[in-house]
């Protein structure tokens, strides 16, 4: 699919836009903040699970999250929660980019339509705190953790490890609004420092970052440096294709609400 293509589907999402006029950035920020740090918890995990079982239900080094919205008891705001998927790890699910692109081209003649709930066919858990009513909530984006950092790879990175604390993890989060955020966990050696980019702004004055952040260098942006190029290209095509099954889920069940409420005896 050319850039054109993947461009204008970018423009016919439903998604959580920030205004061209003057605007609060608050809620926005909140929102990558949450974003960030519930990457970071998943990161965290994932490290000390996959160090535990690593002689025996061997981890894949990389996971997925699914993100979504649903409306936060603060006027305005929105409250984030995830779905997650993890894989035992084998040859097929081992290379990030490779395993990125089949979901993607699993999933997607399955976007259309009525769509599906991501949250009950690619994941094995989910947030307690994830509202129950299907349609109280809306995906916003995907998170990949993993364990293949600057360091090494995860096979090398176990061996030289004492622990799970020494473990390292990298991070990238894409959101439908566009915001693109890549991060590094580093592991005991490097006093377990988070280190965040993002083409978007991670902090205001109503909102100031939980972690040190930097913004993307215009002039070797994210989405074309080696270390990221392919993980992000394959990346944002798996979230286009989950928002647009998002998208369609709720639409199906938008319609099935206003056919129940058109039946004969139904309340107006």
């Amino acid at each position: 699919m050319n850039q054109q293509d993947t461009a204008h589907r970018h423009d016919q999402q439903h998604h959580v836009a920030e205004p061209a006029a003057s605007y609060d950035p608050t809620p926005y920020v909140d929102v990558r903040q949450q974003a960030v740090d519930r990457l970071r918890r998943m990161a965290v995990n994932l490290a000390f699970h996959a160090w535990e079982q690593r002689f025996s239900d061997r981890l894949c080094p990389h996971a997925l999250a699914y993100l979504y919205l649903h409306h936060d008891q603060r006027p305005g705001f929105w409250k984030l929660t995830a779905a997650w998927q993890l894989w035992l790890d084998r040859p097929e699910v081992r290379v990030l980019p490779q395993l990125l692109f089949d979901l993607h081209h699993q999933f997607a003649p399955r976007a259309v339509g009525n769509g599906f709930d991501i949250r009950e066919e690619l994941s094995v858990n989910r947030d307690e705190r994830m509202p129950a009513n299907p349609a109280d909530t809306t995906f916003i984006g995907l998170g990949v953790v993993s364990l293949d950092t600057e360091s090494g790879p995860w096979e090398l990175i176990q061996r030289r490890a004492c622990t799970a604390m020494d473990v390292p993890s990298r991070m990238w989060i894409v959101l439908t609004d566009g915001t693109l955020i890549a991060a590094q966990q580093l592991g005991r050696k490097g006093f377990n420092k988070l280190v965040v980019e993002s083409t978007d702004l991670l902090d205001c004055r109503t909102a100031p970052a939980r972690f040190e952040w930097m913004m993307d260098n215009p002039n070797n942006p994210l989405r074309d440096r080696e270390e990221h190029r392919d993980v992000v290209r394959w990346a944002r095509e798996l979230s286009d294709t989950l928002s647009q099954a998002d998208n369609s889920r709720l639409d199906a069940l938008r319609q099935a609400a206003a056919a129940k409420a058109r039946k004969p005896g139904a309340w107006r």
